[in-house]
């Protein structure tokens, strides 16, 4: 064999292999370190206080957990839901302040130059407004516990209770 000859396959037992190999997959630019990924929320605020009322029977009970770390988990989540829940009522206030222009309350109906009821069209932006309140997110980050660790064949808790928490209740 003459030296064109072995260096001709020498290439070919080297290159055969990395061309028929698959290629490696496209791989996806990591995004610049500057950005925050923020994520959805879980629950809208009424959500939350549904939870928290769920947590307030739960946590208070006198029942017996597999998990004895449980009530700190409760206590914890009772205590994010609290200050989500004074929040809610500092925007109900402002909400109201707006609405009522210093008024003490705002009626459900007014009357018309005929005496008759008619909607009050303040309340009615009001209620617009406290329904929107309610169903903005809840940015509150609340643990998650076992349904297993509430020892239900033991403990009688209120069906409400656990269908409130059931959102932060992994099966």
């Amino acid at each position: 064999m003459n030296k064109t000859t072995i260096a001709a396959a020498l290439v070919l037992a080297i290159i055969t292999p990395a061309l028929s190999a698959e290629a490696p997959a496209a791989q996806t630019p990591e995004p610049p370190r500057t950005t925050t990924v923020i994520p959805k929320p879980q629950f809208t605020l009424n959500e939350c206080m549904t939870i928290q009322r769920g947590l307030k029977v739960v946590g208070d009970g006198n029942y017996k957990f597999g998990n004895g770390a449980l009530r700190g988990i409760f206590g914890q989540d009772q205590a994010r839901l609290q200050e989500v829940a004074t929040e809610i009522d500092q925007a109900r206030q402002k909400i109201f302040a707006e609405i009522a222009k210093g008024a003490p309350e705002i009626k459900p109906t007014i009357q018309d130059e005929n005496k008759k009821d008619q909607p009050n069209p303040d309340f009615v932006e009001y209620n617009k407004q406290l329904m929107a309140l309610g169903e903005s997110p809840c940015h509150a980050t609340l643990i998650h516990f076992k349904r297993d660790d509430l020892k239900l064949d033991v403990n009688e808790i209120p069906g409400s209770a656990l269908a409130d928490v059931d959102r932060i209740m992994d099966k």
